[in-house]
C-alpha cells in the first residue's frame, strides 16, 4: 500500500474511530491499535501521527 492511499483513505477514519477512550482501557484492542499506529508512521511519517495523536495523550 503506497504512502498516499494511507494518508487520503485510511489515517483520517483510523484514529477518528480507534484512538478513543474505551480502547485504551481493553488491552488486547489497544496492542493491536498500537501495532497498526506504529506501521502507519513508518509508511508516512512519524510527525503526521504524532500530530493526530498529541491531543487524546494529554488525557
Amino acid at each position: 500500500v503506497d504512502k498516499e492511499y494511507i494518508e487520503q483513505e485510511i489515517v483520517q477514519p483510523f484514529f477518528e474511530k480507534f484512538w478513543i477512550v474505551r480502547n485504551a482501557m481493553d488491552r488486547k484492542n489497544f496492542s493491536l491499535i498500537v501495532e497498526t499506529t506504529v506501521e502507519i508512521a513508518n509508511k508516512i511519517g512519524g510527525a503526521v501521527v504524532i500530530e493526530k495523536i498529541v491531543d487524546e495523550l494529554k488525557d
